[in-house]
């Protein structure tokens, strides 16, 4: 089963994760909503701004899925 500080740390950084991962996803939609509402926004050389950020919410969920699983796996590795 292993040390219980173990399993302690690994749901601290599981929770983290999710708590960093809900906060950038909350920045970038405020960014897209901010691009979309305002329209002295709404130029050709600010497209790229909400891509980006539509782009770091798609990677930011993709990797906060796997990062449990790495931690897990690595808690394993060390027991």
């Amino acid at each position: 089963m292993g040390p219980m500080w173990l399993w302690g740390l690994f749901y601290f950084q599981t929770a983290l994760t999710i708590l960093l991962v809900i906060l950038a996803e909350v920045g970038n939609m405020l960014t897209i909503v901010a691009v979309v509402k305002y329209r002295s926004l709404q130029r050709q050389q600010y497209f790229f701004i909400p891509s980006l950020a539509a782009t770091d919410m798609l990677i930011g969920i993709v990797v906060a899925m796997t990062i449990p699983q790495v931690n897990l796996y690595t808690r394993h590795l060390y027991i």
